[in-house]
């Protein structure tokens, strides 16, 4: 990947901190002054050490070299919500996963793609009872998808916007069933439901 005028831009490390915060007495000069650069460096090519596991490359590009992007003509400032996309080879692409949020369009839209092509995708839960290595109270947990019930589970489930957990946190209050479908959410996600339910009674 070049820029417009044909240079080629770095990929760097992702540098993994304990504490993620910027100390603007830290990255400034001996003149006190704060470059775009160092400010760069702390925003793009710093993570929490709790996503160290992914060993995250980058590459960060301006706006201006999207051809989609036009820069606006404006005298205010504002914030701009659009996506701006940059053109590339999928060869590079070895693998994708699916965000916890992520919308079931969006997750078709992609798997569609996936598929024409032979991407393997992969889904993301969170689930607040494990302990991440870290201590932290919630764990991620990328789960391959390797047939077409657990593909048409994963494309039909709707985002996972709080992390799953169970009873014995504190966090919920109890409701009392007498069969797994009289779950509340059992209708949106009934294959997921029952996949799990099984594995529960199996290795209880």
């Amino acid at each position: 990947m070049k820029s417009k005028e044909g240079d080629e831009y770095t990929v760097r490390k992702v540098a993994y901190v304990d504490d993620y915060s910027i100390n603007l007495d830290e990255i400034a000069d001996e003149s006190g002054n704060i470059t775009v650069a160092s400010i760069h460096d702390e925003l793009f090519y710093k993570k929490t050490s709790r996503w160290e596991h992914e060993n995250e490359y980058r590459m960060v590009r301006p706006l201006t070299d999207s051809p989609y992007y036009t820069a606006p003509n404006l005298r205010h400032i504002f914030t701009d919500l659009r996506v701006y996309l940059f053109p590339f080879d999928t060869d590079c692409i070895s693998s994708i996963v699916f965000g916890a949020n992520m919308s079931v369009e969006n997750k078709r839209l992609i798997s569609q793609y996936c598929q024409s092509r032979n991407i393997p995708y992969l889904q993301s839960f969170l689930f607040r009872d494990y302990i991440d290595r870290f201590g932290k109270p919630t764990s991620i947990h990328i789960l391959p998808i390797t047939s077409s019930r657990e593909r048409q589970a994963v494309l039909n489930s709707k985002p996972q916007l709080f992390c799953t957990d169970t009873i014995s946190h504190g966090h919920q209050t109890t409701t009392k069933i007498a069969d797994i479908k009289e779950l509340p959410y059992y209708d949106v996600y009934p294959e997921i439901v029952d996949e799990l339910y099984a594995d529960l009674l199996e290795n209880k």
